[in-house]
């Protein structure tokens, strides 16, 4: 595996500024020519993070175990400030009324998102007629 140099900190802004304006993480790679994993990342090793392994299916606790070890320290290292809002799908153990109630004691706000909803994310949209 080819070793990876560390970004000066102009290309990092660059990188960050790409991805703000809406750019894709490949096109940015291509446009700086620095590996996918790189523009992910920031750089390497600017986002250390524990890994987990969930086996099976993950349950509600498992959410809010990870949310707990990982929510606010994300929004801090994105640079978010205080000011932000959490998107997550309708998926169970979202929705379940003990998440709610933990993101609720937590202050964080989250996106509405309505049930049996169409896709909102663009991407997906793109996707299905990419398959057509």
């Amino acid at each position: 595996m080819a070793k990876t140099k560390e970004l000066t900190e102009d290309l990092r802004l660059r990188i960050v500024a790409a991805h703000k304006s809406g750019k894709g993480y490949k096109t940015i790679s291509k446009c700086f020519e620095v590996p996918v994993a790189t523009v992910q990342t920031g750089g390497p090793g600017n986002h250390k993070r524990e890994q987990g392994t969930v086996n099976g299916t993950m349950k509600k606790e498992q959410y809010i175990k990870i949310l707990n070890n990982n929510i606010r320290q994300s929004a801090e290292k994105l640079g978010l400030g205080h000011q932000w809002t959490f998107q997550h799908d309708d998926d169970p153990k979202h929705t379940a009324k003990v998440v709610k109630k933990w993101l609720a004691d937590k202050n964080i706000n989250v996106l509405q998102w309505p049930s049996q909803s169409p896709d909102l994310n663009p991407i997906e949209n793109l996707w299905r007629e990419l398959k057509i």
